[in-house]
């Protein structure tokens, strides 16, 4: 709300060839030398999931040159952070068991369904408060690729999601097809982030 007053005073009382000037001061003061407070306030709207000021804080970074990879570099920390703790926690559980048993495989289930959950989640706030711009959309994908190439009791994610694909197919509770296509999809979003080296016991069962 304040650039444009600035830019409607600038309308009224300057000529045309010093408005450019006028607003791009505005910017630096207003937006520029303030990037350590509005990251701060950004990770707090994030954490809270107030979406609308986050859109309102989006569109009023964007103005700014260095303002949106600032908080891109915010929400890929924030979107790792998450992703690991929910790989740490899975940790814990199976620490007593170092077996890599059907058993211990069925305990990752629901580290796979919070790991989908978690991409939906960012995904959609990627795509409805930063308009899908590719400097939040790179900072999902390379938080994601940060973790899921980690291996989680003795299990590489591959082979977690292999597993976790083949549960679904199996499974009586689905209703319909399109449930079991849409959770299908999500999983694909998640191989998408293996690097190749975690195919390897996949090419090997070919």
């Amino acid at each position: 709300a304040w650039l444009k007053e600035e830019e409607a005073r600038a309308d009224l009382h300057l000529h045309k060839e010093p408005k450019p000037k006028v607003e791009s001061e505005c910017i630096k003061v207003r937006i520029d030398d303030q990037s350590e407070p509005m990251g701060a306030e950004f990770v707090g709207l994030v954490s809270h999931d107030q979406r609308d000021d986050l859109s309102t804080l989006y569109k009023l970074l964007n103005r700014s040159k260095d303002g949106l990879r600032t908080v891109g570099k915010k929400l890929e920390g924030l979107i790792e952070d998450a992703g690991n703790e929910l790989i740490k926690n899975k940790q814990k559980t199976l620490a007593s068991d170092a077996s890599k048993s059907a058993d211990q495989m069925k305990k990752c289930l629901p580290l796979i369904k919070d790991l989908t959950a978690l991409h939906g989640k960012y995904k959609e706030l990627v795509e409805k408060c930063f308009s899908s711009n590719h400097i939040f959309v790179k900072a999902l994908d390379q938080a994601f690729k940060s973790f899921v190439n980690n291996e989680v009791g003795g299990f590489n994610m591959s082979e977690l999601l292999s597993f976790y694909c083949d549960h679904l197919m199996r499974s009586q509770k689905r209703t319909t097809e399109r449930e079991l296509e849409v959770e299908l999809d999500k999983i694909v979003r998640l191989f998408c982030y293996l690097e190749a080296v975690s195919y390897t016991h996949l090419r090997a069962h070919e």
